[in-house]
C-alpha cells in the first residue's frame, strides 16, 4: 500500500488549513441543501394505512405519539430476507441500528423515529432485544404502505408532517446511499419539514426556532418539558410546555408564572402513556387521535371549538401577572 508523505508538524497543519476550506464549503453546502428540502412542497397522505404494533392496529397518525414530524424507516426483517428468521438485514441492521443516537433528542425536537417491517411483532421483539434496540418503535407493515412510499424493494426513510387537523403530508424521502448519513440527531433533523428549528437556519418565515444549544438536555432530563417542545432556559423553573420561540418579555414572564398554553398536540404522549386523563375535546367531532375522548357536547356542555388557544396559571400566580396577562390577550384579540 502507497502511503502518503511523511511531513513536519507545520506541514501537516498547513495541509489540514488547505483541507479545511474544502470541508467548511461542503458543511455550508449541506446546510443550504437542508434550507431547501424545508421549502419542498409536501403532499397530503390520503389513504389509511395501517400497522401493527406492541398494542395492537395502529393508524399513520399513532406513529407520530402526538409529535409534529415522524420518521419512518424501512428496516428488511421478514420471510425471504437473508438470515430470517435469525436476524434481519445485515446491511439495514449497521445502517440505521446501530447508528441510531438517543431518540430523546429527537423527541425533544417534536420528532418521532420509528422503524417498519413485514415480520410479525413476536419476531421483532425478539430481534430487538437480541440487538439492544428496545427502545426503537418497531410496527409491522399490513397493507400497501412500503409501495406506495418506495420502499418495498429497497430500505428507505421516509419523512412526514403533521398539521393542526391531523393531517399527514410526506415532506422528503432518502433511499440508498443517502441512508447511510443517517442515524445521528443532527442527520436526521436536517432532512425534516422544521430542520433544527435552531435560528441561525434558513427556514420559511413563521417555521418555530430557538437559540442553539439552549434546548439541548442530558437525554434523560428531557422529562422536564413536554414532549415535543424543547426546555426553556429559566433558572430554577420547571416549564410545561415551552414554545422554542419565546422572545417577547410579556411571554417570558408569563412562563417564568408557569403559565400554561396547552392544546392536544402535547398532551397525547402523556394521554396515551397513561399519566393524564383527558375529560373532553372542544371539536364538534371526535378526532381520529384521540376516538375514546368524548366532546364537550357528548359530556353535556354546550361548546365546539375547532381552533382554540387557552392560557391557564396555578392558583396564587400574583394578580399583578393575571392583569397584565388579561391585558396582552385582549390586546391581541383585538388586532
Amino acid at each position: 500500500m502507497k502511503m502518503p508523505l511523511i511531513v513536519s508538524p507545520e506541514e501537516w497543519e498547513a495541509a489540514w488549513e488547505e483541507l479545511l476550506v474544502e470541508e467548511k464549503a461542503l458543511m455550508r453546502a449541506r446546510d443550504a441543501l437542508a434550507a431547501k428540502r424545508r421549502r419542498m412542497p409536501r403532499m397530503v397522505v390520503e389513504k389509511d394505512y395501517r400497522f401493527e404494533g406492541p398494542n395492537g392496529s395502529v393508524g399513520l397518525a399513532d406513529l407520530f405519539e402526538g409529535r409534529r414530524q415522524l420518521i419512518v424507516y424501512r428496516f428488511f426483517f421478514e420471510p425471504g430476507v437473508d438470515g430470517w428468521p435469525e436476524h434481519g438485514c445485515r446491511g439495514c441492521s449497521l445502517a440505521a441500528g446501530d447508528q441510531i443516537a438517543n431518540l430523546a433528542h429527537l423527541n425533544a425536537r417534536n420528532t418521532t423515529l420509528v422503524f417498519v417491517s413485514r415480520a410479525p411483532q413476536a419476531d421483532i421483539e425478539r430481534w430487538k432485544t437480541r440487538m439492544g434496540w428496545q427502545d426503537i418503535p418497531w410496527y409491522t407493515l399490513t397493507d400497501d404502505f412500503d409501495a406506495d412510499f418506495g420502499v418495498d424493494e429497497w430500505h428507505g426513510t421516509n419523512v412526514f408532517y403533521r398539521d393542526d387537523d391531523d393531517r399527514a403530508f410526506r415532506t422528503y424521502f432518502i433511499n440508498k446511499r443517502g441512508d447511510e448519513a443517517m442515524g445521528g440527531t443532527w442527520a436526521y433533523l436536517d432532512i425534516t419539514a422544521l430542520g433544527r428549528q435552531e435560528e441561525w437556519e434558513d427556514s420559511p418565515e413563521g417555521y418555530p426556532q430557538s437559540k442553539p444549544y439552549g434546548w439541548w438536555n442530558l437525554h434523560d432530563e428531557y422529562d422536564s418539558a413536554t414532549p415535543g417542545y424543547p426546555p426553556c432556559s429559566d433558572t430554577n423553573t420547571v416549564l410545561l410546555p415551552c414554545e422554542p420561540n419565546v422572545t417577547d418579555q410579556t411571554t417570558r414572564s408569563l412562563i417564568k408564572w408557569r403559565a400554561w398554553i396547552l392544546g392536544s398536540t402535547p398532551l397525547i404522549p402523556h394521554y396515551k402513556a397513561g399519566k393524564l386523563k383527558l375529560l373532553a375535546q372542544s371539536t364538534a367531532d371526535r378526532s381520529p387521535t384521540l376516538p375514546d375522548v368524548p366532546t364537550y357536547q357528548q359530556a353535556g356542555i354546550n361548546l365546539a371549538l375547532d381552533q382554540w388557544l387557552g392560557v391557564f396559571v396555578p392558583t396564587g400566580t400574583p394578580p399583578a401577572i393575571v392583569a397584565r396577562l388579561n391585558a396582552e390577550v385582549s390586546r391581541l384579540v383585538a388586532q
